[in-house]
């Protein structure tokens, strides 16, 4: 039997990971222990367990979620047991080593206190606050929000880009440049792929310079059931940003609890990357930003305050009533910098284009050297998809629904030509409309009645006829 002694162990605030190795060098074995925390009744944590003897399965031997490290009954005896049945090495000794080293380790553990001379010329870059200048910190958790469909999907995977590039963004290159991940709770790979072929177009690149820059893993869960594999991805391609799309996803839980948004944002710490994290804004902040009466002062993410104060950095971005389904005219507000001062708000359109296939097909990001101001909503015009959802909303019954049409209807009743139509209704940034099941029908969705009757409210002079005027 192989002996396993004197592991190479790694220490964290709670996560301590051991492997094992034989004299030549090969490696035998790994024992992770994560979610470590102290109670009355012992130190609890989890344990996952790897043999690398014969074969290097991603996935592991053994894998449990709650266990007190000070009992020898209970799960402990189970998780001994089933070592025994793995053979080929001494787990019991190299269990017990592990254990020991981890109790130890979490028990005792305190600072050096090393401090920085912040005159010294010759200190090195790992001080620089910022992996890309002023939008992404170079360490821990960037949040992004703002409104659904307000393009910070595609704001991120521009930032993307240029961190694995090093091609500038507003003119500024990335400190570090080097791979990224980008880990998606809300769409498949194609249209990831999609914007990232259209974006990196206005950059002059093809697809195959792009290959090995961006990874995206899609994960149907919660972040916590995904960590460990991405965590692999992390070190075994030296990825140097992870997006997370989006943080209530990656709760899956509720996004008002702040135990669980403090775990989550301790998950992402232990990816080892700087992290750049997209979330939502709530209704009602929804609303009167498509008033163009939210001021950013008052905006927040949705859900828990703690989304905010475990940030290193936080940007809003404010998306202003003139904006299109073709070009979104917006302003980044930094809401929140630590260890740096707050940068002046950005002004930011993007303009876009589609294919006849409903494809994205061109991404374009212009930045001005400050806020563009907002069009309110009484002195704006309709646009087509506004005015198409105010007509749709005006059919009503007596019940107060809204009839059910099928997209040829809703163009020759609202005279909005019939491509339009489509292209509006169908789109999948759409939010204002849903298609019955089964059926060619349209209705206006939650979000889009909320918004009918604000459009309604100020516009009752400007109704679109069955010519169009």
């Amino acid at each position: 039997m192989i002996p396993l002694t004197d592991p190479v162990s790694e220490y964290s605030e709670d996560f301590h990971k051991h492997d094992f190795y034989d004299e030549d060098g090969t490696h035998l074995a790994t024992i992770e222990f994560d979610e470590i925390e102290d109670d009355r009744s012992g130190t609890w944590c989890e344990v996952t367990v790897w043999t690398h003897v014969g074969h290097d399965n991603p996935e592991p031997d053994i894998a449990f979620e709650r266990v007190n490290l000070l009992t020898k009954g209970g799960s402990m005896a189970s998780i001994l047991k089933r070592l025994e049945l793995l053979g080929s090495v001494n787990w019991v000794q190299g269990f017990s080593t592990a254990v020991f080293r981890t109790i130890t380790n979490y028990r005792t553990a305190s600072s050096e206190g090393v401090w920085l001379d912040p005159l010294d010329s010759n200190a090195d870059d790992a001080t620089e606050p910022f992996l890309l200048k002023p939008f992404i910190a170079s360490s821990g958790t960037t949040v992004l929000y703002g409104m659904q469909g307000s393009a910070k999907s595609m704001l991120a995977v521009r930032f993307s880009l240029t961190v694995a590039t090093g091609k500038p963004f507003d003119g500024v290159k990335p400190t570090r440049k080097g791979p990224v991940l980008y880990v998606d709770f809300e769409d498949t790979p194609e249209p990831h792929q999609y914007r990232l072929f259209a974006i990196a177009q206005e950059m002059g690149m093809t697809m195959d310079e792009m290959k090995g820059l961006i990874y995206h893993e899609r994960v149907s869960r919660d972040l916590k059931s995904a960590r460990r594999r991405l965590s692999r991805i992390v070190r075994d391609n030296g990825i140097v940003l992870v997006i997370i799309d989006s943080v209530g996803l990656a709760l899956a839980g509720d996004v008002s609890g702040s135990e669980q948004t403090i775990k989550l944002f301790k998950m992402f710490s232990r990816l080892n990357a700087a992290v750049l994290a997209i979330d939502h804004m709530t209704k009602e902040n929804n609303t009167k930003m498509a008033l163009g009466t939210l001021k950013w002062q008052e905006s927040t993410p949705i859900g828990s305050q703690y989304t905010t104060s475990s940030a290193r950095l936080v940007w809003f971005l404010n998306e202003l009533p003139q904006s299109t389904d073709r070009r979104k005219v917006s302003n980044l507000y930094n809401t929140k910098a630590n260890h740096v001062a707050k940068h002046k708000p950005i002004g930011m359109t993007v303009d876009m284009d589609w294919n006849k296939k409903g494809l994205l097909t061109e991404v374009k990001f212009t930045t001005t050297g400050g806020m563009i101001d907002a069009v309110t909503a009484k002195e704006m015009e309709l646009g087509k998809h506004q005015q198409l959802l105010v007509w749709h909303f005006r059919q009503q019954r007596e019940d107060g629904n809204v009839i059910p049409m099928r997209l040829v209807d809703l163009s020759r009743g609202s005279g909005v030509g019939s491509s339009t139509v489509n292209s509006i209704v169908t789109s999948k940034n759409a939010s204002w409309w849903e298609q019955l099941p089964g059926s060619k029908q349209y209705i206006i969705s939650p979000d889009g009645m909320e918004m009918a009757m604000l459009y309604a409210s100020w516009n009752t002079g400007s109704e679109i006829g069955a010519n169009g005027e």
